[in-house]
């Protein structure tokens, strides 16, 4: 795999849009869909870039695994 389009929505909207800023190469075409705090291109950061997301991320506890561990703690009635 060379390229790839890559979609993101909501929160995976932000989180493509940083991947494809810090890897153009690998993007073939982006497609972000109601991407959750994007005013322009320039309000895209590092999702690293704050102490606690850095932390979260380095640890490997990405936003699904916090919404499968919140389904598990909550049951279904957390969607």
């Amino acid at each position: 795999l060379q390229q790839m389009v890559l979609v993101g929505h909501s929160l995976g909207g932000y989180l493509a849009a940083t991947y494809a800023l810090k890897y153009p190469q690998f993007i073939a075409h982006l497609v972000l869909v109601s991407p959750q705090g994007l005013t322009s291109i320039d309000s895209v950061q590092d999702p690293a870039a704050t102490p606690t997301m850095s932390v979260m991320w380095s640890r490997g506890i990405t936003p699904q695994r916090l919404c499968r561990w919140g389904g598990r703690l909550f049951g279904p009635n957390v969607t």
